[in-house]
């Protein structure tokens, strides 16, 4: 690594397969069996990495998805936040598009920023929609062809600031850490 060199990777990964909650005691439904194991093989994909911190959305499903990651990376930190929550892209058809372009915008504020230690990475765990919506702000193509964008339940999407705050898309959708018996989507 040259020194001076500062980049930071964000790792989105969609959440594993889970069982929708019937009541309001599990919030955005636990994992399945299918669930764990994906998650338990993201995590040991992304120990290649130096991994920094650990974001996840506050639903249960990804906050078990990120446990199960942070458990194969000790000492990075754990922190769930509501801004990676899923995004209701039927705002973008119903006349709310302006509130999921503020979400996108406080998102992209919160954690698109230049890196301040050399090369890092940073593993945030959330929702299919949400990381959509993501791949076309970085692209800067219209929001409403977030359908286009394929996102299987613990794929990783990644990005890259660099030094000069520029973000590019580094991979999208990746799962081949999966075997194809757990490459799942319900969409």
């Amino acid at each position: 690594m040259t020194d001076g060199i500062r980049r930071r990777y964000l790792h989105f990964v969609r959440h594993g397969t889970y069982v929708p909650g019937a009541d309001n005691t599990t919030l955005g439904g636990v994992l399945d069996d299918t669930g764990r194991v994906q998650s338990r093989l993201t995590a040991e994909y992304l120990k290649q990495f130096n991994v920094v911190a650990i974001y996840t959305s506050d639903l249960l499903r990804c906050v078990q998805t990120a446990q199960i990651i942070a458990s194969a990376l000790p000492g990075v930190p754990l922190k769930p936040t509501s801004l990676l929550r899923e995004i209701d892209v039927s705002g973008l058809n119903n006349g709310r598009a302006a509130d999921v372009m503020q979400r996108m915008d406080t998102l992209w504020k919160w954690f698109f920023r230049k890196s301040q230690r050399g090369v890092c990475h940073e593993v945030l765990v959330s929702h299919g929609n949400l990381v959509r919506c993501v791949v076309c702000q970085a692209l800067n193509i219209p929001m409403s062809t977030w359908a286009y964008v394929q996102t299987h339940n613990c794929a990783i999407t990644s990005f890259v600031v660099g030094s000069n705050g520029r973000v590019q898309v580094v991979g999208v959708n990746e799962c081949s850490h999966l075997p194809a018996e757990l490459q799942t989507s319900p969409t």
